[in-house]
C-alpha cells in the first residue's frame, strides 16, 4: 500500500522539485532545529472556520505562529474560501501544514459550494463493483489535491447494527461486517492511491451505540469475542491492506478498557500491537463531549499512544498541559520526538518538504469535471442496481436458515464489470468458520466445462481431432469393444449411449469382508444412513491389493487422508468401462463417463494430464491461482471449504479431495469431476469465454472456436457441445430460470454449484455450495427451495432494471 501511496502525486512532486535529500535526512535537520514547543505543536491539528474575515485571518495567523501546529482542519464554508485560506496558512508556516478534510463521501459533505455530489455509504453499500468504490475513492482524493488536502477523515468502518444510532446511520456502508470491511478496502486504497492519506474511523467500532459521542459518552457492552466477528472486522481489513491513517473514537469499551478509547493505552495497544497497525493514530475531535471534560486531555491522548490531537476546544491549554506533563516526566521528551518525526516523515512523503500554493484559476471547473460527474451517475445506477440485487441477499440467507446448505459464495458479472459478489453463511453447520472469497468449493460437474471442455476446444481449433472421430481412434482401451466407434461429438452431446457412472465401490471393497452392503434398516454393521430408507455397512474392508493406507511406488494415488490407490487402477476403470458397461441407444443420456473419456484423448493428444495442460495453458497465464485439481497441493485444508462428513467409501470427512467417487478414484484428477475453486476465478473462465477467448489482452481461444461451441445445440436434446442450456422446450425440465435465453450455457454441478453465461446479456453467473454437506441424500432443499434459478431471476430482472 505505500509503495501505491508513493507513487502518485507524491512522486511527481519529488520529480519536479528534484528533491535530493532524503526523508531521514530532512525530518532530522526539521527536529534538530524545533523547540519542545515546536514539536509539540506539529502533533495538533486545529479546526477553523474557512472563512476569509479579518478576524479569522488574524485567529489563523496568531495559532500557527504561537503554536506551530502540524495541520488544519476545515469544517463547512465556500470552496474558494478556504482554497484561500489554505495558501494563506501555508505561507505563514515554517514547516508545511498537513491540511485534514472530514469528507466521508466528498468535498460535498462539508462545502457549500457546488462540488460533485456522491451518494452516501450506505447506498454505496449496495454497489458491489468494488473497482467502482476504489474508482470513487480515487476521485475524491484527486478533487482532494486539488483543493490542497492531504488527509482525508474516511472511510467510516463503522458498522450499523443499531437501528437506533443516532449519528452512524448512512455514514455507514452497511451492516454486514464482511461486506462493510471490503467497501472501506476499497474506498481507502482509491484514496491512498490518489496521494491523499485515508482515515478509517471510529475504532474500535461506533456502529452499535445510541448514544451521540458528540454529546456523551456512548458505552459498548460487548466481550472480545463479539468485537472480533464484527466491530473490529472492517478495521482489521483496512490495517491489513495497508490504511495509513486510523482515528480512534471517543468510545467506552469495557471489555478493554476503563477509559475512553481515545485516551486509553489498552486500546491503543489492541490496536497497534494486538492488530499491527503502524500509521498515523488520530483521535476524534477532542473538542468532543465524548472526552472534553477530561483533565489535560491532549497530554493524556499523548500517553495513551496517539500520534495527532484533533481539534481541542482550547488549543493554549491542552499545549500547556502537554508540556507540563513533559516537565513533570509523565511524557518523556524522546515520546515527543518520535511522534513529531513521525509526522514529519508523513509530510515529507506527501511532497511537503517544498510549499504547498492552490491553483486557484479555475478551480471549480477542475473539480467539477466531467469525469467526476459522469463517476456520479454510475454510482447512483449501480446503487440503484444493488438495490435491486439485494433480493439475492434473502434468497441465500432463508436457504441457509433452511439448512439448504451451510454457505455459498455468490458472483455475478454484466459486461465484464461485477454487479455482485458475496459470500453468506458458514463453512458447516458449526457456525465457526465464515465462507470468504477465498474459500475453495468441489465444483462437482462445472469441471467439464470449466476444465476439460477448454482443453477440447483448444484441441479442436488446432485440428487435432474432428468432430465426427471415434474415441477408439484415441483411447487404445476402448479399441476392439463396442464403445469404440462412440464419436467424440456423440461424447459432448451425451448421446453416446453411455450409462452415468460405473460403480467404483463394487470393485474396491473386498466381498469377503461383508455380508450385505446396503440395507433398509440400521444395525450392528450398518451404521451410516445414505438414503432415506438404505444404510451402508461400516464394517467392510477395502482389498489389500487395490488400497493402502501408506504411499509407496505402487500404490501413488491418494483418494484421501491415508487412503492410496493401486497406480494400475485408473487403467481398470477404462477397462470397465470398455467391456463391462452396458452400451444403450444413443439418445441423450447425461453421463460422467462421456467426459472421462474425453480426458483421456486430451491427454493421449498433448502427452501431457489433464491438470498440467490446463495450467499451461489456462489458469496460470489467466492468473487464475484458486482454481484446480488436488486442492490440498497448494493450499492448506481450512482453505477448502468440507463437502461432506462422512464418505461410506472411503470411511472418513471429505475437505480437499473430491466427494465424486469415479473422479477419486481416477487420481483426483478427471474430466467429470475433480476440478475446485472460488467464485472469481471460475467467472474469469466463462468471462474469457463470453469475450471471444480473449482474457485481459491475450487471446486463449479463436473467437471463431468460441462461437461454434457455444452456438451449437443438439438437434435432439438441450445439451450445446459439451455444455449444458436451458430447455425452453420444457420449462418445468430447465435447469435455469425462465428469463435465460437460449443462448446461454453453464452446467450444474452435484455438491451444490452452478455457473451460467449469457452471451446475449454479457452475463456470467455464479452460485458455489456445499449443499451435500453433512451428507448428500437427505439435502435437497437446495433443488426444492429452486435457490439457484430464482438468483439468476433476481440477476435478470436488476439487468432489465438497469436497461
Amino acid at each position: 500500500m505505500m509503495k501505491r501511496f508513493f507513487t502518485g502525486v507524491v512522486f511527481v512532486v519529488w520529480c519536479v522539485c528534484c528533491i535530493a535529500q532524503t526523508e531521514t535526512a530532512w525530518v532530522e535537520e526539521k527536529i534538530s532545529g524545533m523547540t519542545l514547543s515546536q514539536k509539540v505543536g506539529q502533533l495538533f491539528v486545529y479546526k477553523f472556520q474557512p472563512i476569509n474575515t479579518a478576524e479569522n485571518l488574524q485567529l489563523v495567523k496568531d495559532v500557527i505562529e504561537q503554536y506551530h501546529i502540524g495541520g488544519v482542519l476545515f469544517s463547512g464554508g465556500q470552496l474558494m474560501e478556504q482554497a484561500k485560506l489554505t495558501n494563506y496558512a501555508q505561507e505563514l508556516s515554517d514547516t508545511q501544514l498537513l491540511v485534514t478534510f472530514d469528507g466521508e463521501w466528498g468535498l460535498a459533505m462539508r462545502l457549500k459550494t457546488t462540488t460533485p455530489t456522491f451518494p452516501h455509504n450506505r447506498v454505496l453499500g449496495s454497489v458491489c463493483d468494488d473497482n467502482l468504490i476504489y474508482a470513487y475513492g480515487r476521485e475524491v482524493a484527486r478533487e482532494c489535491r486539488e483543493l490542497g488536502v492531504h488527509v482525508n477523515f474516511a472511510p467510516v468502518a463503522d458498522v450499523d447494527t443499531n437501528p437506533n444510532n443516532p449519528v452512524i446511520g448512512s455514514r455507514s456502508f452497511g451492516r454486514d461486517a464482511t461486506d462493510v470491511a471490503r467497501k472501506v478496502v476499497a474506498y481507502s486504497r482509491g484514496l491512498e492511491d490518489g496521494g491523499v492519506i485515508a482515515v478509517a474511523k471510529h475504532f474500535p467500532g461506533h456502529g452499535d451505540t445510541s448514544v451521540d459521542s458528540h454529546k456523551a459518552l456512548p458505552v459498548l457492552n460487548f466481550g472480545r469475542d463479539r468485537l472480533n466477528r464484527i466491530e473490529l472486522v472492517p478495521f482489521k481489513a483496512a490495517i491489513q491492506s495497508g490504511i495509513n491513517g486510523i482515528m480512534v473514537g471517543h468510545l467506552l469499551v469495557p471489555s478493554i478498557s476503563n477509559k475512553t478509547a481515545s485516551i486509553s493505552p489498552d486500546v491503543n495497544r489492541l490496536l497497534v500491537n494486538e492488530l499491527g497497525f503502524r500509521g498515523l493514530v488520530f483521535t476524534d475531535a477532542l473538542e468532543m463531549k465524548g472526552v472534553s471534560d477530561n483533565p489535560d486531555v491532549c497530554a493524556q491522548a499523548i500517553m495513551a499512544g496517539n500520534d495527532m490531537l484533533l481539534a481541542p476546544s482550547d488549543i493554549k491549554s491542552e499545549m500547556d498541559g502537554v508540556l507540563r506533563a513533559v516537565s513533570e516526566g509523565r511524557i518523556s521528551e524522546r515520546l515527543i520526538d518520535e511522534k513529531c518525526r513521525k509526522v514529519l516523515g508523513y509530510k515529507y512523503r506527501l511532497g511537503l518538504a517544498n510549499r504547498q500554493r492552490i491553483n486557484l484559476d479555475g478551480l471549480s471547473e477542475r473539480i467539477n469535471s466531467p469525469e467526476a460527474l459522469q463517476l456520479v451517475s454510475r454510482l447512483k445506477q449501480a446503487s440503484e442496481q444493488g438495490k435491486a440485487l439485494l433480493r439475492i441477499d434473502s434468497i441465500a440467507k432463508a436457504g441457509i436458515a433452511a439448512k439448504a446448505f451451510p454457505g455459498c459464495q455468490i458472483l455475478a458479472l454484466h459486461k465484464g464489470e461485477v454487479i455482485y459478489d458475496k459470500c453468506f453463511g458458514t463453512t458447516d453447520y458449526t457456525g465457526t468458520e465464515s465462507v470468504t472469497h477465498r474459500h475453495l468449493y468441489d465444483l462437482a460437474s462445472l469441471t467439464k466445462t470449466t476444465a476439460t471442455l477448454l482443453a477440447v476446444m483448444k484441441l479442436y481449433e488446432e485440428h487435432r481431432f474432428a468432430l465426427r472421430d471415434e474415441i477408439g481412434k484415441y483411447v487404445p482401451q476402448m479399441q476392439g469393444s463396442d464403445k469404440e466407434h462412440i464419436t467424440i461429438e456423440q461424447l459432448l452431446y451425451h448421446q453416446s449411449g453411455l450409462q452415468p457412472s460405473v460403480n467404483v465401490a463394487w470393485r474396491v471393497i473386498d466381498p469377503q469382508s461383508y455380508d450385505r452392503l446396503f440395507v433398509r434398516k440400521a444395525d450392528a454393521n450398518h451404521k451410516l444412513r445414505v438414503g432415506n430408507r438404505s444404510w451402508a455397512c461400516t464394517s467392510f474392508k477395502l482389498r489389500p491389493d487395490l488400497v493402502h493406507t501408506i504411499y509407496d511406488t505402487e500404490f501413488r494415488v491418494q483418494v484421501a487422508d491415508h487412503m492410496y490407490v493401486n497406480t494400475h487402477f485408473k487403467d481398470t476403470i477404462l477397462q470397465m468401462i470398455a467391456h463391462e458397461v452396458p452400451l444403450r441407444s444413443k439418445t441423450y443420456r447425461y453421463s460422467c463417463l462421456n467426459f472421462v473419456l474425453l480426458q483421456q484423448m486430451v491427454e493421449q493428444l498433448t502427452g501431457q494430464s489433464l491438470d498440467k495442460y490446463l495450467n499451461e495453458n489456462f489458469y496460470e497465464p489467466m492468473g487464475l491461482k484458486r482454481l484446480t485439481f488436488q486442492p490440498l497441493r497448494k493450499f492448506a485444508t481450512k482453505e477448502v471449504v468440507p463437502t461432506i462428513a462422512e464418505d461410506y467409501l472411503r470411511q472418513m470427512p471429505l475437505r480437499g479431495y473430491v466427494h465424486d467417487e469415479l473422479a477419486a478414484f481416477m487420481g483426483g484428477v478427471s474430466g467429470n469431476a475433480g476440478l475446485f475453486g472460488n467464485a472469481a476465478d471460475v467467472a474469469a473462465v466463462y468471462q474469457m469465454l463470453l469475450q471471444g477467448g480473449q482474457w485481459q489482452g491475450r487471446q486463449y481461444l479463436k473467437e471463431e472456436t468460441v462461437r461454434f461451441f457455444l452456438s451449437s445445440k443438439s438437434p435432439s436434446c438441450r445439451r450445446a457441445l459439451g455444455f449444458d442450456k436451458p430447455d425452453k422446450r420444457n420449462l418445468r425440465l430447465s435447469p435455469c430460470c425462465t428469463d435465460a435465453p437460449a443462448s446461454v450455457v453453464g452446467h450444474t454441478g452435484f455438491t451444490g454449484t452452478c455457473v451460467w453465461a449469457d452471451p446475449s446479456n454479457e452475463l456470467v453467473y455464479v452460485f458455489l455450495s456445499n449443499r451435500i454437506y453433512p451428507r448428500p441424500f437427505d439435502h435437497k432443499k437446495l433443488q426444492q427451495m429452486d435457490i439457484r434459478s430464482r438468483i439468476q431471476h433476481i440477476l435478470y430482472g436488476a439487468l432489465k432494471k438497469k436497461q
